[in-house]
Order: C-alpha cells, then sequence, then structure tokens
C-alpha cells in the first residue's frame, strides 16, 4: 500500500485523536479501509464522520484525499507519542482529561440547542437592536469593468458606454479581454486595499454612482471602470451581508445560557461546595517552578 505524506497538524487534533483512537472509535466496522496505520484502520464511515464534524470543508473528492492525508498523518504522530510515553506526562495527562470533558460538554450543549433553532424574527431584532455594531470601517464601491489592449478602441467604447450607461455590462461581456466579462464586467465591491492599484481607487473614489470613467492605462492594457454603487466607511450593512454573523451571535448568547442555565440546575441535585478561602494560594505558591526569589527579599 502506497504511504501518503503530507503537513504536520496542530497539537490540538492530536488531543482529540488520543481520545477518539483509546474509544476505539477509529476501529469501525462501517465499510472498506481507505488508509491504514499499523493496526489502525480508517473505514469510509470513519472519513464520512470526519467530513461531516468539519464545517468549513468541502465534500469534494480532493477534499476527501486531504482528510485521508491529514488523518494518516495524525495517527502516524499519535502512536509516536504512545510509544515514547507522552500519555504518561501529569501535563498531558491533564490536557487529556480536560479536552475530554470539553467534548463531552459540548455534546451535551449541542442536544439541547438543535431543539431551538434561531429564528427569523430573532435574527431581525438584534440586527435592528444592534445596527451600531455593524458599521462599515472602510469605503466599498461596486465595480464593473472593461479590459481592452488597443488605446484606440479603449476610447471609442468609453465613449459609448458613457453614453449609454445601461448598455455597460452588455459591451464588457462582447468586448472585455478581463475574464470578469462573463458576469458582464462585474467584480463586486472592491476596497482601498483590494482595488487594481491605488490610482484606480483614485478613480473609483471620484465617479458618481452608475458613473463611468475614462479609459486608465494598466498592466493589461486599458481599464474602463464603472463604480455602481458607494458604501462609505461608517454606513450600516445590511442585513444580508451580515446574517451569518447575526446567527452565529444568537447562538453563541443561546450557547452559553443554556450552559448556565443547565449549571444552575444540577447545582439543585448535586452537592456542591466552594471553598473560597483555597481558592489564592498563598504568595509564595504563586511562583513558577524553577524560579529564583530576589537577593535581600526573603
Amino acid at each position: 500500500m502506497r504511504r501518503m505524506t503530507a503537513r504536520l497538524v496542530p497539537g490540538a487534533w492530536l488531543i482529540a485523536a488520543g481520545i477518539l483512537a483509546g474509544c476505539g472509535w477509529f476501529q469501525s466496522q462501517d465499510g472498506e479501509p481507505v488508509a491504514v496505520v499499523g493496526d489502525v484502520k480508517l473505514t469510509q464511515g470513519d472519513l464520512d464522520r470526519m467530513l461531516a464534524n468539519d464545517a468549513f470543508e468541502e465534500k469534494s473528492v480532493e477534499a476527501r484525499r486531504r482528510a485521508v492525508t491529514r488523518w494518516v498523518n495524525r495517527e502516524l504522530l499519535y502512536q509516536e507519542a504512545l510509544r515514547r510515553e507522552c500519555d504518561r506526562d501529569p501535563i498531558v495527562r491533564f490536557q487529556l482529561e480536560t479536552a475530554r470533558r470539553d467534548i463531552l460538554v459540548n455534546a451535551l450543549i449541542d442536544r439541547s440547542q438543535r431543539d431551538s433553532p434561531v429564528t427569523e424574527e430573532q435574527i431581525t431584532r438584534f440586527y435592528e437592536e444592534n445596527r451600531n455594531i455593524f458599521k462599515r470601517t472602510e469605503a466599498m464601491i461596486h465595480v464593473r469593468q472593461i479590459v481592452l489592449e488597443d488605446p484606440k478602441e479603449a476610447r471609442r467604447v468609453a465613449s459609448e458606454v458613457q453614453r449609454r450607461p445601461e448598455t455597460f455590462a452588455e459591451v464588457a461581456r462582447a468586448r472585455s479581454s478581463d475574464p470578469s466579462s462573463a458576469d458582464g464586467g462585474d467584480v463586486g465591491f472592491v476596497t482601498a486595499r483590494t482595488a487594481y492599484s491605488p490610482e484606480v481607487w483614485q478613480v473609483l473614489q471620484r465617479l458618481s454612482d452608475n458613473e463611468i470613467s475614462r479609459p486608465i492605462p494598466i498592466d493589461a492594457g486599458w481599464i474602463i471602470l464603472q463604480a455602481v454603487e458607494h458604501r462609505p466607511a461608517g454606513s450600516i450593512k445590511s442585513l444580508d451581508e451580515v446574517r451569518s454573523e447575526v446567527v452565529n451571535r444568537l447562538r453563541a448568547a443561546e450557547r452559553a445560557n443554556l450552559m448556565a442555565a443547565l449549571a444552575e440546575s444540577l447545582k439543585l441535585k448535586e452537592d456542591v461546595e466552594v471553598f473560597a478561602d483555597r481558592i489564592v494560594p498563598a504568595a509564595g505558591a504563586l511562583r513558577s517552578p524553577g524560579s529564583r526569589t530576589p537577593v535581600g527579599a526573603e
């Protein structure tokens, strides 16, 4: 079998992998193995669960290959860590137990949160009550462009679309050499940081909404710009722009409330005692191991 190689992975995944491997998670029998490291197999079902848990990972064939490569590397590192008895280190054992507890607590809260999805009413209310947190920190301009190699043609086209601005997208599709021509020259919103050049940004700032520029020389030839819409710094983003952020904020707040409420209800069922006088240790105990007391301080 061909062994796959790839980059190292963050240490946090080693902790999680150690917990899962210790529970036999990667020893499931659902499907043929897609990779084997020593006696440990990664099955089709295991791979599907890995991808399902990664909200940011696409589900393409290439994504599956990348996931298998990451798993092989993690498993190799995990097995080597066991051979070197890293799991016997007291600090590592504490970290593993902490990670295990965090995973279980998150699973508990996830179960509670599944039954209370964020509603459209909550999204709208949060947005309306917190509009100021969605202010733009920099100006943005929605841009369409036409790129041409010949300066004479660029002047003719600029004159044509300046007379009839509503035809800009149609002309861009038919005559622009830029890849954006397929979208009518639409390159979306740009800022001072993302504009083609400082000179292009200066021209865009001087244009009114839907106004069209003269041809401007660039490396690829000549560019004609249309400033479709200006959104100045300090203006409020629309709800559509920030919807996912609003949902994330609402779910985070709900999650914190669920955790607090559940913890309070459990305190009524369990014996809980906090020794306030022991929370802060004596001054001498706060020094880190190996630290030295300054001369004359004793």
